[in-house]
């Protein structure tokens, strides 16, 4: 019975390195994604393949002193994909938003981390993907956290910019091709503010959906 061990890491990090004192006839490959690999040298033996029956059969039959599954989460992920057809027709987005613990420390508390804090940014960080069509994430960082206190600011000052009309409406002609004559019009929302100078839609219209909801 082999010893299975399991190498994590960064792409990039060594987990290929950390192999080196193998002899090119001592391994034996199972790539599963059946991409370029930066190993040096040859394999005694190599399957391309992400089915779990082929890959038994394979280790169970090679001869190399050890096997190397190559991203090894594909195996349970692929086959998930394949079982819930449902993923297929009908395409899941996952997103999440990152906070690293040591930017949630309370100063008061002798280090303690403030798990409602980190909570609070993860939730941020997740908010500026929204609009995306892809799987992502976003990690709290400092542009942000300035992003997130400048929307606050908009959110506490817009009810007084509507009263001393701050919003004001250009119109965007439209031109006919065939016409050759200006047939309408677009209607666009500008916010001059006092405050913070010209603002277009894509920076206050979320502050203005909290504004509407509050």
């Amino acid at each position: 019975m082999g010893l299975p061990v399991l190498i994590l890491g960064f792409s990039g990090s060594g987990k290929s390195s950390s192999m080196r004192n193998f002899k090119p006839d001592e391994l034996a490959l199972v790539n599963v994604n059946g991409k370029f690999l930066p190993f040096r040298g040859g394999f005694a033996e190599t399957l391309n393949s992400d089915d779990f029956e082929k890959i038994k059969s394979f280790m169970s039959s090679a001869k190399a002193k050890a096997v190397v599954v190559d991203d090894s989460q594909y195996l349970m992920l692929n086959e998930f994909m394949r079982r819930n057809s449902l993923f297929v027709k009908y395409p899941v987005v996952f997103s999440a938003g990152i906070c690293r613990l040591n930017q949630c420390v309370h100063e008061s508390k002798h280090g303690e981390v403030d798990i409602n804090a980190a909570i609070d940014r993860c939730k941020i960080a997740k908010s500026t993907l929204k609009g995306t069509h892809f799987s992502s994430i976003a990690f709290y960082d400092g542009s942000i956290r300035d992003r997130a206190l400048r929307e606050k600011d908009y959110e506490s000052i817009m009810p007084g910019a509507l009263q001393r009309h701050e919003f004001q409406c250009y119109l965007q002609p439209k031109y006919g091709l065939r016409s050759r004559n200006i047939e309408g019009a677009e209607a666009l929302i500008r916010w001059n503010s006092p405050d913070f100078g010209f603002i277009s839609p894509g920076d206050f219209k979320k502050s203005a959906a909290a504004c509407a909801a509050g």
